[in-house]
């Protein structure tokens, strides 16, 4: 790992509980660092361990209800849970052990029932509610990207056997693309046509050009910039993505529509594509 748990430079979040901050700050770094080193079932210790040895005055802070405390852990811990899951999954795209994989969504199927074991009875105060969020919070991104990370290494193989290269361009060609820009136009009011021919443009060119899998996610990221750039930081911001992941599925079920009525050999690899891309797109907007 770049740089360890215990030696991260993390901002002290806004109003920070001032009895309990550096105890808190102490507890993290140790959740932190065991994660990072696959540690999981110590993880589940330091939780349990925290909340068991809690002095009256400190859980009398963590239950003040001018504390504060919700909003203080809910961006402390996703702060830290954020740090955590940039140098655990750095790239979504690396290749992950079998094994790993496997721990860190066992971790994620577990963490939410054992955090709640360790609060006792703090679980039903804003502190415990806000540990439990950002817990759950932290297990959904860690599927996500494991669920990523496993489609993306079985498109890598897809993408590197030259035999279903050529059959999946073989089938693409048959796609009667341009009945599929008119429904995308007629259903989509909003859609820009030159857009929508890019896009087609593109796709056809990787296919003929083989390209790897980060080209792929390259292409993607493109899209999604060309298509949200305009409203970062404004308040239309979630709705344009929320569309823009809409009108993407539509135009790419009628792909495989088409795929399928066709009977195309290579559906099955369209379709595992279709997930990544999908996935892919939802992870960047």
């Amino acid at each position: 790992m770049s740089v360890a748990a215990s030696e991260a430079a993390w901002p002290i979040p806004a109003q920070p509980l001032p009895n309990c901050h550096a105890l808190i700050d102490a507890h993290e770094r140790q959740v932190a660092q065991h994660i990072l080193e696959h540690e999981w079932d110590a993880v589940y210790s330091v939780w349990q361990d925290f909340h068991t040895s809690l002095s009256p005055s400190v859980r009398a802070e963590l239950t003040s209800p001018a504390s504060g405390v919700e909003t203080y852990i809910r961006g402390f811990e996703t702060m830290v849970y954020n740090h955590v899951l940039d140098q655990l999954i750095p790239d979504v795209f690396q290749s992950l052990s079998t094994n790993l994989t496997r721990q860190i969504r066992q971790f994620a199927k577990q963490s939410h029932t054992s955090m709640r074991t360790a609060l006792g009875d703090l679980a039903d105060t804003p502190y415990g509610t806000a540990r439990l969020k950002t817990v759950f919070d932290f297990a959904q991104k860690l599927k996500r990207h494991t669920g990523l990370n496993h489609l993306a290494q079985a498109a890598r193989s897809v993408l590197s056997n030259e035999n279903h290269i050529t059959q999946m361009r073989a089938d693409y060609g048959r796609v009667d693309l341009n009945n599929i820009k008119e429904q995308v136009s007629w259903a989509c009011h909003q859609c820009d046509p030159e857009l929508i021919e890019r896009l087609k443009d593109d796709f056809t060119k990787f296919h003929n050009n083989n390209s790897s899998l980060e080209c792929w996610a390259q292409w993607l990221q493109k899209v999604v910039r060309e298509c949200l750039a305009p409203h970062l930081q404004k308040d239309d911001f979630p709705k344009r993505g929320n569309d823009l992941l809409l009108r993407w599925s539509f135009y790419s079920s009628l792909v495989i529509r088409d795929l399928t009525l066709r009977s195309a050999t290579s559906f099955g690899l369209f379709h595992l594509m279709r997930l990544l891309c999908d996935e892919y797109m939802y992870f960047l907007v």
